[in-house]
């Protein structure tokens, strides 16, 4: 089983999402039947993720939609 992300076909521009896009296409022709879960960003990430949108007292955020989910409860699905 695989663990990803939703909806990073859409930002194109960042390496970690092209990265994991490669990996789920690498995983999917292997001979090793596989499963992908995508799952959206966690909830515990979400001040690191508005960090990078912050320059002194200003905020930008993100261009992409954000539907943060607690980690715990990605765990609780997949098991």
């Amino acid at each position: 089983m695989l663990l990803s992300i939703v909806g990073m076909g859409q930002v194109v521009d960042v390496d970690y999402y092209r990265a994991k896009l490669l990996q789920e296409a690498l995983l999917r022709v292997g001979p090793i039947p596989c499963s992908i879960v995508r799952a959206t960003q966690y909830m515990e990430f979400i001040d690191a993720i508005l960090s990078w949108t912050t320059k002194g007292d200003v905020v930008r955020l993100p261009t992409t939609l954000l539907q943060p989910i607690a980690a715990r409860d990605v765990v609780d699905a997949l098991a």
